[in-house]
């Protein structure tokens, strides 16, 4: 992770939100948004650096395996004002709704594709971590957060995860769960900490020291202190989760390495019964719906699961119905749903197909 990261802003030719993105980032380093979601991780104090806009154009398209030598580009032209490639600095590149950008075969922005990234870049032998943008029209489809709304949530959660995972292939830091849990990236298409938040509802939160919609983060600490694992935490918010008990163990190997899953074991093709338990912050959300689906890939049919009405402290039993027939190991994703449907939360397990 970085100690005291620093946030190096690069604008391509046409970016049309640069004052709007100037405003956010100050504010960011400013807010208590900052601290909340990076101090457990041994993360400090963020610095943003005097923008560059640079002559290089990122042109009408461009790959993710371009961007290294666009990156280097960029510091051929404006070495002057961005100095020698600092460890310390996240390259945070914006690109202009004009330049249509695709990474690992998807175009950003569309329906289900990324809308922004970050990995690591060697400049002259250094390592740097930097951050990938492109201007998407809104966020993850959301109309209601357009122009520099639409941009803040990916701009924050990827400057989070560059502080605390910055060198993702020579040193990977928080870059993924535990082996206990490795089915939650599996299902999540991501273990870190702002990916493990993505799919909550809400995943967002707007505070108002910063007056721009941000990513909530994974917390260990909000967890072991009984809370909802996503934070800041919205005023008002109770967490309330349904846990499936997974009575089997399942031995999986991985990078070369061996280790236990829990899982719950099921015949090939036919429909199983998981038992969750209910819980709920200080006992106090009473009632919530609860189903489960088993997770087969993103081409799979995924309609949302037939469920139950459970209450805290009670224990269900829940049928699961594959959506396609395949041996194997598949996350079994429990989602808990608020009875006005604002508050969505999910638990991943494994389920065990032979």
């Amino acid at each position: 992770m970085l100690d005291a990261p620093r946030v190096q802003p690069i604008y391509f030719p046409g970016y049309t939100f640069q004052t709007d993105v100037d405003t956010f980032l100050g504010k960011m380093a400013r807010s208590t948004y900052w601290p909340t979601v990076v101090s457990e991780y041994g993360v400090g104090d963020l610095t943003i650096m005097p923008s560059v806009v640079t002559t290089v154009s990122s042109g009408a398209s461009i790959a993710d395996t371009d961007i290294p030598g666009l990156l280097a580009q960029v510091f051929a032209s404006d070495g002057a004002a961005l100095g020698s490639p600092s460890r310390d600095t996240i390259y945070l590149m914006l690109f202009p709704s004009s330049t249509r950008i695709t990474a690992q075969g998807q175009v950003m922005c569309g329906a289900g594709a990324p809308s922004g990234y970050h990995m690591e870049f060697s400049i002259g032998g250094i390592s740097i971590s930097g951050v990938v943008v492109p201007t998407c029209p809104n966020f993850a489809g959301d109309t209601s957060l357009m122009g520099v709304q639409a941009l803040t949530p990916t701009i924050s959660h990827e400057i989070v995860e560059a502080s605390t995972d910055p060198f993702t292939t020579t040193s990977p830091a928080f870059f993924d769960v535990d082996q206990r849990h490795a089915i939650w990236s599996v299902a999540i298409n991501g273990g870190e900490i702002a990916d493990l938040c993505e799919n909550e509802t809400p995943d967002l939160i707007t505070p108002d020291d910063l007056g721009y919609p941000v990513q909530r983060v994974w917390s260990n600490a909000a967890v072991k202190a009984g809370t909802g694992p996503c934070v800041p935490v919205p005023p008002g918010e109770l967490f309330f989760i349904a846990v499936p008990s997974l009575p089997n163990q399942v031995l999986v190997s991985e990078d070369g390495k061996q280790f236990n899953v829990p899982a719950l074991n099921a015949t090939l093709g036919a429909s199983a019964t998981v038992s969750v338990s209910l819980h709920s912050e200080r006992n106090g959300v009473a009632s919530w719906g609860v189903g489960a689906i088993e997770y087969h890939s993103d081409n799979a049919s995924m309609a949302r699961p037939a469920g139950l009405l459970g209450r805290t402290g009670q224990t269900l039993q829940l049928t699961v119905a594959p959506n396609e027939v395949a041996s194997g190991l598949f996350p079994l994703i429990v989602e808990s749903l608020s009875n006005d449907s604002t508050a969505i939360h999910f638990w991943i397990g494994a389920i065990v197909r032979k």
